[in-house]
């Protein structure tokens, strides 16, 4: 048997409508039914997850939590919690400002509660002498094809105040991941492969399972492609190797039909 771990991404998200915004949750008579909750109740994961943002926000129970597998610590973080955004502001012909709700939470943002929660399993991780540190989630903190839907603080649409809020809360996160220690953080969301070397922390796209692939878009350069290593544009899986000190990823594409090494690295 091999143990099976699950992040939540934005496909595992039921919606409703309310006063013109898209609200996570499913709406049954006068409850909401959070896909948080909807989640947790199909997978089996630790339940060392933090407190809900609030008394009326989505529980983080085995959406977000950690484990210690040998020498190495696995972080799974919920990178869609609560989320909430203007209707149609990122799909469609009609765009709409994207702006702070007075509930609930941009896409692809790591809210107050789970950055404390994150620090401190990350301290503890530490304390008890992890050699590696591995995080998992599905929207990418640095986006490398997605364009102003995912990158906030660039997206013209954006208000001052929903541009500053994603700006602090990205850079509060990759902060804490340099701190620690984090040896890589992998993500979905983009459907394509990259490696990309931000400060001190590898961040690993590996979204290339089986959804309609996505190329780069050379128009939009944001500072941190100064560190992409790595693009490729093509269906692909991972394999990463915990060898006493020595991390080693070795990535296979479907290249002219069949799987070749298109990427290899120690980290």
């Amino acid at each position: 048997e091999i143990p099976i771990y699950t992040a939540m991404g934005n496909h595992e998200i039921v919606f409703h409508e309310a006063d013109g915004y898209i609200l996570d949750g499913e709406k049954k008579g006068k409850d909401i039914i959070y896909s948080e909750k909807i989640f947790a109740d199909e997978f089996v994961n630790p339940e060392n997850s933090p407190f809900p943002e609030s008394s009326f926000a989505p529980p983080y129970k085995e959406t977000v939590y950690s484990f210690d597998w040998g020498n190495s610590h696995f972080i799974f973080i919920n990178t869609d919690y609560w989320i909430v955004f203007p209707k149609r502001s990122f799909w469609g012909k009609q765009k709409k400002i994207i702006k702070l709700y007075k509930n609930g939470n941009l896409p692809g943002i790591i809210m107050e509660n789970q950055l404390k929660w994150i620090e401190k399993d990350l301290k503890r991780a530490k304390a008890c002498g992890a050699k590696h540190i591995f995080v998992f989630g599905h929207q990418p903190i640095f986006p490398i094809t997605h364009d102003e839907e995912d990158a906030i603080e660039y997206n013209p649409n954006a208000t001052k105040e929903a541009k500053e809020y994603a700006k602090k809360r990205r850079k509060q996160l990759w902060e804490l991941f340099d701190k620690y220690g984090v040896k890589a953080a992998f993500f979905g969301h983009e459907h394509n492969y990259s490696r990309t070397l931000i400060n001190n922390t590898w961040q690993i796209i590996t979204g290339g399972a089986g959804a309609p692939l996505r190329g780069r878009n050379n128009k939009v350069h944001y500072p941190w492609l100064n560190g992409l290593k790595k693009f490729k544009k093509c269906y692909h899986y991972c394999i990463v190797t915990v060898d006493k000190d020595k991390v080693e990823l070795s990535v296979f594409g479907i290249i002219n039909g069949r799987f070749q090494l298109i990427d290899h690295a120690y980290l």
